[in-house]
């Protein structure tokens, strides 16, 4: 059984909170601190879990889809006396979900009844990037890659998608790719690599826009008129890009400067792998390449806080957070998993979800990773370690 935190935090506790709210007896950002901290509390201990678990593939990353998914990447290879073959393996996970109506209140059903799989894997391709694309109602998945005889590509496949007869869509790109990014308002995508990016929109890629350095992580405003740009030189910079046409040139000038562009903080030192612009369009969730993970006020221009504890890597991991729930959660290299109050940064649980498995010598082979997943009945984390999913889900009573 689930241990049960000495704390009356339950439905009343939730209740008493909006009810000091409607009176003016409680401030906002206190309300949101508090419901977020009831929500978190409601989690049992990992050790302590017996709900579902299922084999899975060993993969290097993993972030919350689309309706309710995991995306995971996995890099393998297989030697012969021939040669030694190389392959990415993308992976849609995919929660079914256990609708039985008999409640046993020794023994409740687990919340998930099964994991259903979906892969698409890529032979002698070292995939570096995803994300989720817009295509006539379906929800495709773009990435990125480099192969490993030389040469780079954008890719965008439907095997994710039920019913879709659509072909493989591939942009060969002559740099070495580092991520990518999309936006489903305006149907554009972009594409970081060595020395610039390219812009993409209508399914067509652009020639390459020329910068100094290196592109690091990218990301769209709401509307895709912005372009959020981190470079391992130059920091976290915006780019306009309004006056890109609704079909992308398929010429650029090789010394093109095409967009006007600002520096989006104060001071430039903050070199970013991973962002995440949240719904209000001035906040930005980073992840700078010590491992650290920030929040930045746009309008400030600077770092508001850094969110406590955490032992981040070097390497690039996808960001996890979910600001209907006003949580952020990480996976560590000291192979703890923590929860923040994505608005506060207060770290909610002292518990913290300690992994299984010791933590390896060699961070980029870690194999503790977490996502939070939205559920229609009730929202839970995914804890993936060492070939297995276990979702930690709320009590159901207090769900």
């Amino acid at each position: 059984m689930a241990e049960k935190y000495d704390i009356h935090l339950g439905k009343a506790g939730i209740l008493n909170k909006i009810a000091l709210r409607e009176q003016g007896l409680i401030r906002n950002s206190l309300f949101k601190h508090d419901i977020s901290n009831i929500k978190v509390n409601k989690l049992p201990k990992l050790a302590e879990h017996e709900s579902f678990c299922d084999d899975l593939f060993y993969c290097q990353s993993f972030r919350t889809g689309p309706d309710g998914c995991v995306i995971g990447v996995w890099r393998f290879y297989r030697r012969s006396q021939a040669r030694t073959r190389h392959y990415s393996s993308i992976y849609v996970i995919e929660f079914v979900y256990n609708t039985t109506c008999t409640v046993y209140p020794n023994n409740p059903p687990p919340y998930v009844n099964q994991l259903v799989t979906k892969c698409s894997l890529r032979e002698n391709m070292m995939v570096t990037d995803t994300s989720d694309a817009y295509y006539r109602g379906s929800t495709p998945l773009l990435f990125v890659g480099n192969y490993y005889r030389g040469g780079s590509a954008a890719m965008l496949t439907f095997f994710n998608c039920e019913g879709d007869d659509y072909h493989d869509l591939e942009w060969r790109i002559s740099s070495y790719i580092l991520c990518c990014s999309s936006n489903r308002h305006s149907g554009r995508f972009a594409v970081g690599c060595e020395g610039g990016y390219h812009l993409g929109n209508d399914f067509r890629l652009s020639k390459k826009y020329h910068l100094p350095d290196n592109v690091l992580a990218l990301e769209f405003n709401d509307d895709g008129n912005l372009l959020f740009v981190s470079s391992d030189r130059q920091g976290i910079e915006i780019c306009d890009i309004r006056d890109v046409p609704s079909k992308c040139p398929s010429r650029v000038r090789r010394s093109s400067t095409a967009f006007a562009k600002e520096q989006a903080l104060s001071n430039s030192s903050l070199i970013s792998n991973r962002m995440k612009l949240l719904s209000d369009q001035v906040t930005l969730i980073a992840t700078d390449v010590e491992g650290d993970i920030s929040k930045i006020d746009l309008r400030m221009r600077r770092s508001v806080f850094t969110y406590s504890e955490h032992v981040g890597f070097t390497n690039s991991r996808p960001l996890c957070l979910d600001e209907s729930l006003d949580l952020l959660c990480a996976a560590g290299k000291d192979n703890y998993t923590r929860i923040w109050s994505l608005s506060s940064g207060h770290l909610h649980w002292a518990n913290k979800i300690c992994g299984q498995t010791p933590p390896v010598d060699d961070s980029r082979d870690t194999i503790t990773h977490c996502c939070i997943i939205p559920s229609p009945r009730r929202w839970f984390i995914a804890v993936i370690e060492d070939e297995t999913v276990i979702p930690i889900v709320p009590d159901a009573e207090h769900c």
